[in-house]
């Protein structure tokens, strides 16, 4: 592995003065050195600026960049994108870490085999909402294996590791020379939108997978620019899936059927999210459940029960 070319890590934070400091720490004290570490603050009201700037003064890898007013992740994203300078590019949000070995394990994937998007898998903490922790990643056998990826995209979507884009590896001039952006109208699946458009216009349309979980995701941040998902439309991540269908090589007929199936998961998963979210009373929730799973008050007393479980649960262990 060569380890003179530049990787540029970029990092959109909000509200990150607790976080921020253990995320680029990880990275800087990481074993590949030539990184730039590209920090966009999204007008946060807490300390996080003062943090970043301490962070600049220790160390000579990273830069910071703060919004002119608050403009979302994907603004925050494509503004570092237009600074990274870097030969590859890896995204990290604020309030995760990653393994010392996160990038250079990357890059050594990317280029040992001649190309290949590396995935690998990761940590998810979820300690403090239900006391659980885990482990995202494929069967053994699959490690360190190239696949087409028409083989291999579903099984990775299915196991929460293809829609995601912190733990891959991108090529910079693709991205530039493709004019590849996040698109600014989405609250979510924004990430999935960029990794699809990205994957239309790579050459080599393989992944590499790697079952080390080098990136720790943390969603006890209930702050956390992810959770914004729950004020959103249940169409528009369907049309991610629908692409991903489409690149995949469904018909027409195929690609109905199982968006069916999609929008009932979708409907499930924004449901549980909206009773885990502190923004809303017990009535703002049933109505937000009752509106996005078409008046399903089963589905609300089976989560309201399931929550319940969990506290339950959560008290238990301590």
């Amino acid at each position: 592995m060569e380890m003179n070319k530049l990787v540029s890590v970029i990092i959109p934070v909000y509200q990150g003065e607790l976080t921020i400091e253990r995320c680029v720490t990880s990275i800087t004290e990481g074993i590949y050195q030539n990184i730039e570490i590209i920090i966009i603050d999204d007008c946060s009201n807490d300390k996080t600026e003062l943090v970043c700037e301490k962070l600049v003064r220790e160390y000579s890898t990273v830069k910071y960049f703060k919004n002119d007013k608050n403009s979302g992740v994907s603004f925050s994203r494509n503004r570092g994108l237009e600074a990274a300078t870097g030969e590859y590019i890896v995204f990290v949000d604020s309030d995760d870490w990653v393994e010392r070995d996160f990038v250079s394990t990357l890059v050594s994937a990317h280029e040992d085999s001649d190309g290949c998007i590396p995935v690998c898998a990761y940590v998810n903490h979820d300690e403090q909402k239900n006391n659980r922790t885990d482990i995202f990643k494929l069967d053994e056998t699959k490690n360190n294996q190239c696949y087409e990826y028409k083989d291999i995209m579903k099984e990775l979507y299915d196991n929460r590791l293809f829609q995601i884009i912190w733990n891959k590896l991108f090529v910079t001039s693709v991205i530039k020379d493709s004019k590849i952006m996040f698109p600014l109208e989405l609250n979510v699946g924004e990430d999935f939108k960029f990794l699809l458009d990205y994957l239309e216009v790579y050459e080599k349309k393989s992944f590499i997978i790697l079952n080390k979980a080098l990136y720790h995701y943390s969603r006890d941040n209930s702050d956390s620019l992810a959770t914004k998902f729950i004020d959103i439309d249940i169409e528009i991540p369907l049309q991610n899936i629908k692409k991903m269908y489409q690149l995949i090589g469904y018909s027409d007929a195929e690609i109905m059927k199982k968006l069916e199936d999609e929008r009932r998961i979708q409907i499930r998963l924004y449901s549980y999210a909206i009773m885990h979210s502190r923004k809303f009373n017990d009535k703002e929730k049933k109505d937000r459940i009752l509106k996005v799973s078409n008046n399903d008050t089963g589905l609300y007393k089976e989560l309201k029960k399931l929550i319940l479980k969990e506290k339950i649960y959560s008290f238990i262990k301590g």
